[in-house]
């Protein structure tokens, strides 16, 4: 059997998803930092910064996360590398002592092994995310980060409060390893620390759809209707949710055959029958219901709304459906038919009757026959199978009829 597709649909998530959000990146200056101090071999500077980053929408996917510091100024044995912390607290501000920053819990250590701070002017730490996630996941308001020097064995500190200077430390100043950057305190805010967070947002969409036989959605076909997801990654980098709800107009190219009269099973259609021998239209034949002239196999394009289909080729061989078993030959179009029913009796050479008998042997209809065709009006009758007896002379000829 034979589709014919009138449009052929490919969409991708891009051009689904109209109202997807970009990927943002938020900057984030600290809402508190401050230097604590360890002694024990040198003074360690250790710097801690705090942000509030309660502007990231819940359920947002984080892509990456860095700080940001502008070097003021390092040392000579300062060689670029640096620790990482979340710092687990939530309350601390700078009213805080050194002792307090330094007995809180810390963990997701983040190692940069090179390129922080080696040279004056801004410096970028390596992703951060792991650190960052810590706060986000759990809702906190605040994600705080504590950067250390690996080189640093000082771990004692002071019992005073936290050095809140327009710069912080990261190093051991005493062994001439530290480096400095400016602080939230900075007499210029656009040398502010900053934590930028790279994020996007998951989108879903709707889509609903008409096709005719199947449809295709970024690669993947479609046979059946119903409704279907699917996730992809959209244009913004986060999951795409696509959800369609699928209709397939699926046409009935069916025909029925009664000797030499074919018709398309389909009602409310348009219909186009063509020679099955080249595949070639036949002018002019456009009904429900075709009788061929000549010998030969054809068969039907059944249009049902935008979707069409081919109907199986049959074959019609004209001189075969004649019924030449009486004197008077026997030729009778269309059926199955709707409204009238054509007859041809190529022998008649008197007067004929023509008698449509139902299922229960009733008598319906008669007409009188003068010639060799007569034309019997079936749309008064009910749907169903009935029996043409046709007699002439004396001899009956009796022919199944089908009234759709």
């Amino acid at each position: 059997m034979k589709k014919i597709y009138l449009r052929s649909v490919l969409l991708t998530s891009c051009l689904a998803l109209t109202n997807a959000l970009a990927q943002t990146t938020t900057t984030l200056n600290p809402v508190a930092d401050a230097n604590v101090y360890l002694y024990g071999g040198g003074q360690g500077g250790n710097a801690y910064l705090k942000f509030d980053i309660s502007t990231i929408p819940a359920g947002a996917t984080i892509l990456a996360v860095d700080m940001e510091v502008y070097v003021k100024s390092f040392q000579a044995g300062w060689d670029a590398d640096a620790f990482f912390y979340n710092v687990h607290n939530q309350a601390w501000t700078e009213a805080n002592t050194m002792m307090d920053l330094n007995g809180y819990i810390k963990s997701d250590t983040t190692l940069q092994a090179a390129g922080f701070g080696a040279g004056l002017g801004w410096t970028t730490s390596t992703d951060l995310t792991t650190i960052f996630m810590e706060d986000f996941l759990v809702a906190n308001q605040y994600c705080s980060i504590l950067i250390r020097d690996p080189d640093d064995a000082t771990m004692a500190p002071p019992a005073m409060p936290l050095a809140d200077f327009d710069t912080l430390v990261v190093g051991n100043l005493a062994f001439n390893q530290a480096m400095k950057f400016y602080s939230s305190e900075a007499a210029l805010p656009i040398y502010s620390p900053k934590l930028n967070i790279t994020w996007c947002m998951d989108t879903e969409s709707f889509l609903t759809e008409t096709a005719c036989d199947s449809f295709t959605l970024n690669a993947t076909t479609y046979y059946a209707a119903g409704t279907y997801s699917q996730t992809v990654p959209n244009a913004s980098g986060c999951d795409s949710t696509i959800n369609l709800d699928l209709t397939l107009g699926v046409v009935d190219a069916g025909v029925t055959q009664d000797a030499d009269t074919l018709m398309a099973d389909a009602s409310a259609a348009t219909y186009q029958w063509i020679n099955c021998a080249d595949s070639s239209v036949i002018a002019g034949e456009t009904s429900q219901t075709f009788t061929p002239s000549a010998d030969g196999d054809y068969a039907v394009i059944v249009t049902q709304g935008t979707c069409s289909d081919t109907s199986a080729c049959f074959p019609v061989d004209i001189a075969g459906f004649e019924n030449d078993n009486t004197a008077f030959g026997v030729l009778l179009f269309p059926n199955p038919a709707f409204t009238e029913i054509n007859f041809v009796l190529k022998n008649n050479s008197g007067q004929a009757s023509i008698r449509l008998i139902d299922v229960a042997g009733q008598s319906v209809k008669k007409i009188l026959v003068s010639g060799n065709s007569a034309v019997v009006n079936i749309s008064d009758l009910p749907a169903g199978i009935y029996f043409a007896e046709i007699e002439v002379d004396g001899v009956i000829e009796i022919v199944k009829v089908v009234k759709k």
